[in-house]
């Protein structure tokens, strides 16, 4: 770990900057109480009728709810998968899928913009499907494809049978390990970053609209965090979704000590945009409502996450951080 780094670490540790608290549940999964609620009513009204789930199911959670890191108001980003491989079957989840979707919009859960949804054959399918499908964005190997492929690879089982999850989760993995360039490809796929802070340290707000004024904190903070943590876990074959979990992971790796001061920074972004989420504008914090230290430490923040962001593309290319 280098001096700068240490030194941050340290202050942090110390509570030097002004404490924030960050809720447990949005970090590991203790905020699902509403979207198993929907699910639940879901299931019941689908069973009434078209009878029983006719094969055993997993349902997940993608995005920022597949890390756990959702806040009231996050969009829904979920899927499916099946065991065995029938038009009628794919019949009864697609309609299982559809209700879920009616069920959390009507919980405030606003619908994906982009259909990624178990409503979405795209995204509701066998487990022979959606092994096909892995393979085609793997080998594809274009810009939409791997959008795809990372999309998936934050799932988290909420229902049903957690194995069907990680059994493909560990089929990218072996296609990972055995061609090593597709990471840096994802690396690449990811590296265009909303920049959060200008040439002379000053902070870029929104210009124009309800947020002028206002910087995007999962945009500019905490994108260059989540997207390295997630790809050197497929890298190391680590199965948490989780931002801090994957962190912590790979950070008790001897190779992997110089991630720790990293995952203390992502929790305190986390805990400033939990602050934000309160507000009339979820995830958008104004800079006029910050004291002095806190734009210090949030400027800090922002940089420690995109020098995260090149360290990982340098591992990925050299095998090393320098």
């Amino acid at each position: 770990m280098t001096k700068s780094a240490v030194t941050a670490h340290q202050q942090l540790k110390a509570g030097k900057y002004p404490a924030l608290t960050l809720s447990t549940g949005c970090l590991n999964g203790d905020g699902d109480e509403d979207i198993l609620s929907a699910v639940s009513q879901a299931v019941t009204a689908v069973k009434r009728t078209e009878g029983t789930p006719p094969a055993a199911f997993a349902w997940f959670v993608m995005g920022s709810a597949g890390r756990g890191e959702h806040l009231p108001g996050s969009d829904q980003d979920h899927g499916l998968v099946y065991d065995q491989d029938d038009e009628e079957i794919q019949r009864y989840f697609l309609a299982l899928g559809r209700e879920i979707s009616a069920q959390l919009e009507q919980k405030g859960f606003p619908l994906c913009i982009g259909q990624v949804m178990s409503s979405n054959p795209r995204w509701c399918r066998s487990l022979s499907g959606w092994d096909l499908q892995l393979q085609e964005w793997l080998m594809e190997g274009g810009w939409e494809a791997l959008r795809y492929l990372l999309i998936f690879m934050d799932a988290r089982t909420l229902v049903g049978d957690a194995q069907l999850v990680y059994d493909l989760r560990e089929r990218v993995y072996s296609y990972c390990a055995q061609n090593p360039a597709i990471l840096l490809r994802l690396w690449e796929n990811t590296a265009w970053l909303k920049k959060g802070l200008g040439l002379f340290g000053q902070f870029l707000t929104e210009e124009k609209g309800p947020h002028a004024g206002a910087i995007n904190l999962k945009e500019t903070g905490l994108f260059p965090y989540i997207n390295a943590a997630r790809l050197l876990a497929i890298r190391e074959s680590v199965h948490e979704t989780s931002t801090v979990l994957r962190l912590e992971r790979l950070y008790a790796h001897a190779l992997y000590g110089w991630l720790e001061t990293y995952q203390a920074c992502f929790k305190r972004l986390m805990a400033y945009r939990q602050r934000a989420g309160v507000t009339n504008h979820p995830g958008y914090i104004r800079v006029t409502d910050l004291s002095r230290e806190e734009k210090k430490e949030l400027k800090h923040l922002i940089r420690k996450g995109a020098e995260l962001y090149r360290r990982t593309g340098q591992w990925l290319k050299r095998g090393t951080v320098w």
